[in-house]
């Protein structure tokens, strides 16, 4: 087992504790569950509730699938997305292990599509990290990443550091596997801070040997002794011996890349030794293979044949047809070897027979090669239609998403331009019907302040048209270098009447200049979405701060007030797509 799997396995663990109130699959339960489901007396939620732990602790793949297509079925008729969610996230974990990829994935992001109809981000979170699994699992990087943090950003909301950290975990290791050893570390690193805060050795023990495995990796190699010991002495402790085969055999893989072969035999020869002092038979197996690989790899056919031989036995698959084949290579080529040494004290008739075993193994490894060749034909084309379901399923979501963006960009716009507008309405009105009494300086600066506003107005609906030209692929992302302190200068400026209004004090405290590298426009948008409700919900005579600094490279800003803050049951949903909240100001501002 790989350690990404170690730290995948640990996560869905940790999710079906939440959602099932158990820690491991258990026939047992899963038998006596099976009594009650035939009574057929349980109705509703309670029925739900027992496919849901039906479909869990069933060893029976085939019959799980059947409990989990019922409680989907059942969770779509009395509109209970909560169950659903769980029915096709479950679903899709028991597609999984029988190796049905493409019907994983479709299950997957359906429980993530009926967890936002739950309103649950924990469900969300959930399905993106096995989506992520599975695409980083086919070696589809970009993909794996992408989900990872979109999971990360759903557990962030949720108050679960274990979970958060064992995801946050796996997507470092989704960085290392593919070699961005710079932000894998900035992921471990993380994961590790939250473990440690809480105590949660496990999790730490997983975030140093990741780490030790880095520095391997990038040829520090005192530091990654030091982490790996580290990650050992505390599983160690714990009596969790299987992992730490799992971080030995991984090193014996990275020191074998850098040509360090003996390193990469002492690793899998300590892997073997704590495998069969702890009876973990997988691990033997495992080791066994690499050991054979390496003896291989350094002509040592004996040896080879030997570790082959008992992982063959451990994995109990004789009747493997590549297992065969490979043990029959191995025996092939060291009594070749064998022969080659006596091949003077053979007589004829030894040649012919050696000649004769020689053409009947090349006859089946042809006949198991054209097996191999069909089976690998056939791989491909499913991985081609699960790759054309993948991405029917992405673009679906992306016409999803990009709807809901342009419904928020519209809820933005028209919140933008009340602003500008309002304050047009007010010059307009001050200049017809109290013209008498101002004087030119006075008429002058509302003149100024009139054409700001027209400014402020155009500028917004410019805005609007290249939002517009961006989703039909008119224009490009574009950074640009300006000033931070002057956007939040001049979006005081043009809420200053808003405040002014309320008696409120807007103090700029931000730095007289302050360069940043970003799109302009959109963190305009920010600041004036952001200024604009602190004054609404600030009451009168109360005070807003501005601050904006430079720290570690980036630019903070801050927009900070003292009025009613926002309602602890909407914060979860404020940065969805889609998501809208509607509340009045402190002066019933709309």
């Amino acid at each position: 087992m790989s350690f990404k799997e170690i730290a995948y396995h640990s996560l869905v663990g940790i999710f079906c504790f939440m959602v099932l109130s158990v820690s491991a699959q258990n026939q047992k339960v899963a038998d006596s569950l099976t009594v009650v489901y035939n009574k057929g007396t349980l109705k509703d939620t309670a029925k739900l509730k027992l496919l849901q732990n039906l479909t869990f602790n069933e060893n029976n793949t085939k019959l799980a699938l059947k409990y989990a297509d019922e409680l989907i079925t059942l969770s779509q008729k009395s509109n209970n997305n909560k169950y659903l969610y769980s029915g096709y996230y479950l679903k899709g974990n028991k597609q999984k292990r029988l190796g049905n990829l493409d019907e994983a994935m479709a299950a997957y992001f359906k429980s993530a599509e009926s967890a936002k109809l739950a309103h649950s981000i924990l469900g969300e979170g959930v399905a993106y990290s096995a989506i992520a699994s599975i695409y980083n699992n086919s070696n589809n990087y970009e993909n794996a990443i992408h989900y990872y943090r979109k999971a990360i950003v759903s557990f962030r909301y949720v108050n679960n550091p274990i979970t958060l950290a064992s995801v946050i975990l796996n997507a470092g290791e989704a960085f290392r596997t593919h070699k961005d050893y710079d932000s894998a570390l900035i992921y471990f690193k993380e994961a590790d801070t939250i473990f440690v805060k809480i105590n949660y050795l496990t999790g730490k023990a997983f975030c140093l040997g990741n780490m030790g495995m880095i520095y391997a990796s990038t040829g520090k190699n005192n530091l990654a002794e030091n982490y790996i010991s580290k990650a050992i002495r505390i599983l160690q402790d714990m009596k969790n011996y299987y992992p730490i085969c799992s971080y030995l055999i991984s090193m014996s893989d990275i020191y074998l890349e850098k040509g360090n072969e003996a390193s990469a035999l002492g690793y899998a020869l300590r892997s073997l030794q704590l495998a069969k002092e702890q009876k973990l038979k997988k691990e033997i197996s495992e080791a066994d293979l690499k050991l054979s690989q390496l003896y291989e790899k350094a002509g040592n056919l004996k040896e080879s044949f030997s570790h082959y031989k008992d992982y063959i036995t451990y994995r109990d698959s004789v009747n493997n047809i590549a297992a065969v084949q490979k043990m029959a290579d191995l025996r092939t080529n060291y009594e070749v070897a064998q022969k080659q040494v006596e091949v003077d004290l053979l007589n004829q008739q030894k040649k012919n027979q050696l000649i004769v075993q020689i053409g009947s193994v090349a006859f089946f490894s042809i006949i198991i090669i054209g097996l191999g060749f069909s089976r690998w034909q056939k791989q491909q084309s499913n991985k081609k239609l699960q790759a054309q379901q993948v991405i029917i399923a992405e673009r679906n979501d992306q016409l999803q998403e990009v709807n809901a963006s342009k419904d928020k960009l519209f809820s933005i716009i028209g919140h933008d331009l009340k602003g500008p507008l309002n304050a047009l309405n007010m010059f307009s009105k001050l200049l017809s019907t109290h013209t008498d009494s101002f004087s030119k300086e006075e008429i002058k600066k509302l003149a100024v302040d009139l054409n700001m506003s027209v400014k402020n107005l155009y500028k917004l609906l410019e805005n609007l048209l290249e939002w517009g030209r961006s989703q039909v692929g008119a224009i490009d992302f574009t950074p640009e270098k300006f000033d931070m302190a002057a956007v939040l200068k001049a979006n005081q400026e043009l809420l200053k009447s808003q405040a002014e209004n309320k008696n409120i004090t807007v103090v700029n405290e931000a730095a007289e200049a302050l360069p940043v590298n970003a799109h302009h426009n959109t963190i305009d948008t920010v600041v004036r979405n952001i200024l604009s409700n602190a004054i609404k919900f600030t009451p009168e005579g109360g005070k807003v701060e501005l601050r904006a600094e430079q720290t570690d490279g980036y630019a903070r800003v801050s927009i900070a007030d003292n009025g009613v803050g926002i309602n602890q049951s909407s914060i979860a949903g404020l940065f969805k797509v889609g998501t809208h909240h509607n509340s009045l100001g402190t002066a019933q501002e709309k």
